[in-house]
């Protein structure tokens, strides 16, 4: 993408861009890396304040599908874990926001001892905003207003009652189903949209903007 046509910031809608930015971030997804990842154009400033918030949320995801046994989340985590090994801050980070329960089968029967990790929430709804930013853009071709809310939302894993109220929205997927997401705005209100996320079927996440 040339720098010269790229215009404004598909972000924050308000800078030049001159550089480019992954939407979902690029290191959520194990190596070799899909052929159809989304670029938008990106100012230096919200390129460069993202990387410490898509390192936690990389390995926050990681920890949450380590146990699938999907060839792509397996590797995906392996290349997170090394990343984990080096970095003393999100260790210590981690730690701090982990608790001790007990892991028990759905008829109650007691199988051992096990740890929960609280994902950080800061990190999860920024990395989740700045999606729904810059692909609101890909998908509408216009930023949203600086002035427009992003508003997160965390799910538990969806029911068919749930998905079927989202069988309007169009729908989009970037690699083998790493992640898979919906969307769609109000024609009257361009500004007023919905969207809905799944990472390698695991975590589920959505916002909705200017409502």
């Amino acid at each position: 993408m040339n720098p010269q046509n790229m215009g404004r910031c598909a972000i924050c809608g308000v800078n030049e861009a001159s550089t480019s930015d992954h939407l979902p971030p690029k290191s959520i997804f194990p190596k070799p890396r899909p052929n159809n990842l989304i670029t938008v154009p990106a100012c230096e400033d919200c390129n460069n304040s993202a990387s410490g918030l898509d390192e936690a949320f990389r390995l926050y995801l990681a920890l949450h599908v380590g146990g699938s046994e999907d060839d792509a989340a397996t590797r995906y985590f392996k290349e997170a874990l090394r990343t984990y090994k080096h970095n003393k801050r999100l260790q210590r980070e981690i730690l701090a926001r982990t608790n001790p329960v007990d892991f028990v089968t759905a008829s109650g029967v007691y199988v051992g001892e096990g740890a929960r990790i609280l994902w950080k929430s800061d990190a999860h709804d920024r990395v989740i905003s700045r999606m729904v930013r810059g692909l609101y853009f890909y998908h509408f071709g216009e930023a949203l207003s600086p002035d427009t809310c992003v508003s997160p939302k965390w799910f538990n894993r969806p029911d068919n009652e749930f998905l079927e109220k989202l069988s309007g929205l169009s729908k989009n997927v970037i690699g083998e189903e790493q992640v898979i997401y919906l969307y769609g705005r109000a024609e009257e209100h361009p500004d007023a949209s919905v969207w809905y996320f799944e990472f390698y079927g695991r975590h589920w996440a959505g916002a909705h903007t200017g409502f």
